[in-house]
């Protein structure tokens, strides 16, 4: 029940959500699905998540504000897999999983930083996985929603309206998401 869209570039990274929630099967706006986590010093990556409501919760709980972004590329992949832990344990821990596994996942907005270009990751169970095309989505308008980010894209749209109305379009596209779109955007350092 869940469309995250986020796009990285030069500038920053752009994430954009529907609001939708399931409280006793009656479908809920304004659950936020998008959280601005610091790190020590000014920085700030974007989560945005799909998969049990709880997850935004135990995330805010479990996060570190001392975490800080590795000064060289090569070091990247090696602290979104740390970052990836640090959620998977305590929500599978907390019954957030299904056969033992994470129960949903999550897109990873990193803003670039000296020599580290802006990057989007998806994390899974204890896996963060970079999108090389710097384009992603997760739930269940995951498909409309990156399609419908490539072809705005291609028209040249701007990011940030490009990620809203993606997020938009996956919304009528996808029964179980819905408004109102929650839009974040964290800016290169």
């Amino acid at each position: 029940m869940t469309t995250v869209v986020g796009l990285a570039g030069p500038a920053g990274v752009w994430m954009a959500a529907d609001s939708r929630t399931n409280v006793y099967d009656r479908p809920v706006g304004g659950a936020v699905k998008i959280l601005r986590m610091p790190l020590d010093g000014d920085q700030v990556v974007l989560v945005g998540f799909s998969g049990n409501a709880g997850m935004p919760g135990l995330a805010r709980r479990v996060w570190r504000e001392d975490l800080r972004l590795p000064t060289r590329g090569d070091g990247l992949q090696q602290w979104c897999d740390e970052i990836a832990s640090l959620f998977t344990e305590p929500m599978v821990a907390a019954g957030m999983s299904d056969a033992g596994l994470l129960d949903g996942n999550f897109l990873l907005g990193v803003p670039g930083a000296g020599d580290l270009p802006s990057t989007l990751w998806t994390i899974g169970h204890h896996m963060a996985i970079r999108h090389h095309d710097d384009r992603g989505a997760v739930g269940s308008g995951e498909g409309p929603a990156i399609g419908a980010l490539d072809a705005l894209l291609a028209l040249g749209t701007e990011p940030s309206a490009a990620v809203h109305q993606a997020c938009m379009i996956a919304i009528s596209r996808d029964r179980w998401s819905g408004r109102p779109v929650q839009q974040e955007f964290t800016p290169a350092a």
